[in-house]
């Protein structure tokens, strides 16, 4: 659906605009620290290390990735140095653009503004792997969370991974790069979105037909999940 035409994805829209406005790269960041420029580009490198090693995931040279909720482009950057092809999503145009400011010589890099029910739009097993790191724990309602992982199952080829976060508790695991957020982001709803049951989401995942691999985390307050398509 067009993100102007639903009145809650307008609304998301609207805040992530706004954070882009106040700092795109702080707010790239699910702990919204701010942070510079070299150590924003790192924080990106680190954060795809962390998944080899949180998770066993190390994309393949020849991989398309997609990205959902690429922000400013710190994750973005750090696939397209690894992998032939990104198709980075974000839901707002504040974001991309900085994302395309910071990142112009990214030639393997397709830019495109939408949200995780969006990638019904690619083509089915299009893509080698999907990212969903700091989306699914802003989504505000139970049903986006379905749509999501839906969509990424469906867009994967077969045996491709799905990798994303949860927020299990007020007090999430801290991926590298992050720190909490101020007060007048850290209360707002969208910013809070839904502790999440991992039980649950398990199901979804595999109504989704999705298989959980592996999970980090979830003895603490957020968790990494792989999941893949069979």
């Amino acid at each position: 659906m067009s993100i102007t035409a639903d009145p809650v994805l307008h609304r998301i829209a609207r805040f992530w605009d706004a954070r882009g406005r106040e700092d795109a790269r702080r707010y790239s960041v699910p702990g919204g620290a701010p942070i510079d420029e070299a150590r924003f580009a790192a924080s990106g490198a680190a954060l795809v290390e962390a998944l080899g090693e949180l998770l066993g995931w190390t994309p393949d040279p020849d991989a398309t990735v997609v990205e959902v909720g690429c922000g400013a482009g710190r994750i973005s950057a750090a696939l397209a140095a690894r992998v032939s092809r990104v198709i980075a999503y974000d839901i707002s145009r504040t974001m991309l653009a900085a994302a395309r400011d910071r990142l112009p010589e990214l030639t393997n890099v397709v830019w495109r503004q939408g949200h995780a029910g969006d990638l019904a739009g690619e083509p089915e097993g299009a893509v080698d792997a999907a990212l969903l790191i700091g989306v699914l724990t802003h989504l505000p309602e139970p049903e986006d969370l379905v749509v999501a992982l839906e969509q990424a199952a469906g867009a994967v080829v077969s045996g491709g991974a799905v990798i994303f976060d949860l927020r299990l508790a007020p007090e999430p695991l801290r991926l590298p790069g992050e720190q909490p957020v101020p007060p007048h982001v850290a209360r707002h709803p969208i910013w809070q979105g839904r502790p999440a049951d991992l039980e649950t989401v398990a199901a979804v995942a595999h109504q989704s037909g999705l298989e959980i691999e592996r999970i980090a985390g979830s003895e603490t307050g957020r968790c990494v999940v792989l999941a893949r398509r069979p």
